[in-house]
């Protein structure tokens, strides 16, 4: 028997609705703990779902200790809700994490819910994650301070560095421009021919791939352009945007996401909820990493389960020279309490190659944006133990300085000069 303890009405339809025609084993709701509790000296019950909303801190650990002392292989999954403050959901995940608890955070849609649960509980054949699959989610402080450059360049580094197969998915459902920055005007596919499977739930790998463009000079890199259709932005709901990075993920070993400065839409909270890790884009410039991030991220991260402090900062538009450029690395970090992960000068080329079509010719050449941009996805491999490409022999420096000191050693046939 699965079962279900919670006062949620439309919730608890939801779930018996989900085990309808499944057969053993059956769903069943209970509105009290003490219920359950009775329930369990009857019959045998294999997973139990448990809303937060009846329970403080000590009492979730006591009720939990008493089913497993009457079932000792009952299966717990817990849902968290915003009745807590982000502090203590935290130690309520590190107690699921700890006891082997499956957990839900706050702010899911019921479908969301109910389809994460039906998946956990019943066993049903899930898209599963590629091995090492890692979602990376880049969004700016402030509009059209270089996120894309930033996302899209540490993407391609990733597919120029690693061997893991990239996707790089814009998720900025109201001002997508990458099509534009690559010279392609009229793109094949974009995210909003993709609104009936996401919203039917039906997405493939094999659609995904087929709208998603491969990039000359990156092969391992895959693109999905983002929605062109900006006034249909607000149509877009979390459970769709979670599917397509559910199924980007079993189809790809490393996502990309660019999602939109403004948190008003489900690409952006979607984005975000899913992510493995997430990094934030801003300048040196007061008004954005002080004005813009208060604003958003501090206002509304915790009300969705997120922190501040697990967001990492990239630094753009930083001028080498100091002059009117703002303030410093170090008082960026102290004002935002995040790290700072690295940095981009502000560079004239760049604007002008992204406006005239030429950002990924830009991003393969020497430009000095590119150094700046590698070591951001050298990071990134070393933070997520990505597999990096074998440095070939015949390109490697040692390889030829040791090959040059034997010459000139004598321990060749031919002489120093002659070689």
């Amino acid at each position: 028997m699965l079962v279900l303890l919670s006062a949620d009405e439309d919730l608890n339809h939801r779930w018996l609705s989900t085990g309808k025609g499944e057969g053993e084993p059956y769903y069943c709701v209970f509105t009290e703990p003490s219920e359950l509790l009775s329930a369990l000296d009857r019959q045998t019950i294999r997973h139990a779902v448990l809303s937060d909303r009846y329970f403080d801190f000590a009492a979730f650990c006591d009720y939990t200790e008493s089913l497993r002392e009457r079932q000792p292989d009952i299966q717990i999954s817990v849902l968290l809700s915003d009745r807590h403050d982000r502090f203590l959901n935290e130690r309520w995940m590190k107690t699921c994490l700890a006891k082997g608890y499956f957990w839900i955070s706050p702010h899911r849609t019921k479908e969301m819910i109910i389809q994460q649960l039906h998946e956990h509980v019943s066993g049903s054949p899930a898209l599963t994650r590629e091995t090492c699959s890692k979602l990376m989610v880049f969004i700016g402080s402030t509009p059209n301070i270089g996120t894309t450059l930033v996302s899209f360049g540490a993407a391609v580094e990733l597919a120029r560095e690693t061997t893991h197969r990239i996707g790089y998915i814009c998720l900025n459902l109201k001002s997508s421009k990458l099509h534009r920055y690559l010279g392609n005007e009229r793109p094949a596919y974009t995210l909003d021919q993709l609104r009936a499977e996401l919203r039917s739930q039906s997405l493939t790998r094999e659609k995904l791939l087929q709208t998603s463009e491969t990039l000359r000079g990156v092969p391992n890199l895959h693109v999905l352009y983002g929605n062109m259709l900006r006034e249909q932005a607000e149509y877009y709901r979390p459970e769709d945007v979670a599917h397509l990075l559910k199924v980007a993920l079993s189809t790809f070993e490393v996502c990309v996401v660019e999602v939109s400065a403004y948190w008003d839409n489900a690409g952006t909270l979607g984005g975000l909820l899913e992510a493995d890790s997430k990094y934030l884009v801003t300048t040196r410039e007061l008004a954005h990493f002080q004005e813009d991030t208060n604003r958003w991220l501090h206002n509304l991260s915790q009300s969705f389960g997120m922190t501040p402090g697990g967001f990492d900062l990239i630094v753009t538009q930083a001028d080498k020279i100091g002059g009117t450029a703002g303030l410093g690395l170090k008082d960026i970090r102290r004002e935002t309490s995040m790290n700072v992960l690295g940095q981009v000068h502000r560079h004239s080329a760049v604007v002008e190659s992204m406006n005239q079509g030429k950002l990924l010719e830009l991003l393969l050449g020497r430009h000095p944006v590119k150094k700046e941009l590698s070591r951001i996805a050298s990071t990134l491999i070393r933070y997520h133990q990505l597999n990096r490409k074998p440095i070939p022999v015949h390109t490697s420096p040692a390889r030829r300085w040791y090959g040059n000191i034997r010459l000139w050693l004598g321990k060749g046939r031919r002489t120093g000069w002659e070689a």
